[in-house]
């Protein structure tokens, strides 16, 4: 195991911590570790205006090319379509009024913290 694996703030935790700061006030972007669709979708559910890649998206293009890279964010975006079309939502705006249950590793986490988060 590599010394710093697991270090740092999980990604759906550090979105909903800055969300519970700033709420509306500012269009927030989820980043860091993102590596599918389904990844894209949890983060727009939970409140974030955008999805950024990085260190995917170079491993993929140094890797295999830009027919990989292609290939590769075709397929995030498949992923996001079938992740929103198994709860309902049309489109990123229903989405974000999906009802949301936060379990495990992250409940644990928010409640420790103090941060009480209200969805739909």
């Amino acid at each position: 195991m590599p010394v710093l694996e697991g270090w740092g703030i999980p990604t759906p935790i550090s979105l909903i911590e800055v969300l519970s700061e700033v709420g509306d006030r500012v269009d927030v972007i989820a980043s860091g570790g993102m590596k599918t669709g389904l990844d894209v979708a949890k983060s727009l559910a939970l409140g974030a205006k955008a999805a950024g890649f990085a260190g995917v998206v170079l491993y993929k293009l140094i890797k295999g090319g830009p027919g990989a890279l292609k290939k590769y964010l075709e397929n995030v975006e498949r992923e996001l379509i079938y992740s929103m079309a198994l709860v309902g939502a049309e489109n990123v705006s229903s989405l974000r009024k999906r009802p949301l249950i936060i379990g495990g590793k992250t409940y644990n986490w928010l409640k420790y913290r103090g941060i009480k988060v209200k969805f739909n």
